[in-house]
């Protein structure tokens, strides 16, 4: 890790509708994930960052460009993310406590998608937003 290095500079994602206003905090960015075993692959996507109207967005750190966008919640509010160990399954929860569990695995590792990654579950883990989840190896 370098201290005080901009390694890259990520512009912002262009995702404007109508009713969109950042200045509401629709733009805001509360969960980053690190898919580290892509670290090395410089075309790949390593950085997923949830974003405005329950966008999910898949980074390119070191061309600095967002690779993929899809939606990833009915309640535009991706409120949590997590990912397995091998950074092949990408965990979405949101507001209305829905979980989906995303096939990530070759997701924009050469490429870019223009299309959502597949999805291998869905379900109502909760009645309430959940804010929080985590992956537990058994």
């Amino acid at each position: 890790m370098i201290s005080y290095h901009i390694f890259s500079r990520l512009s912002p994602s262009k995702t404007t509708s109508e009713g969109f206003n950042p200045l509401e905090g629709d733009a805001a960015v509360t969960h980053l994930v690190y898919l580290s075993s892509r670290a090395g692959k410089r075309a790949s996507a390593s950085l997923i960052a949830n974003g405005p109207r329950g966008l999910i967005h898949f980074w390119c750190v070191h061309a600095g460009n967002v690779m993929a966008r899809f939606s990833a919640s009915r309640s535009n509010s991706v409120t949590a993310m997590a990912r397995t160990q091998d950074d092949s399954v990408l965990f979405t929860a949101d507001k209305q406590g829905y979980i989906v569990l995303w096939d990530v695995k070759t997701y924009c590792m050469q490429k870019p998608a223009t299309v959502a990654p597949r999805e291998i579950a869905k379900w109502r883990g909760h009645v309430e937003p959940i804010t929080s989840v985590e992956y537990a190896k058994r």
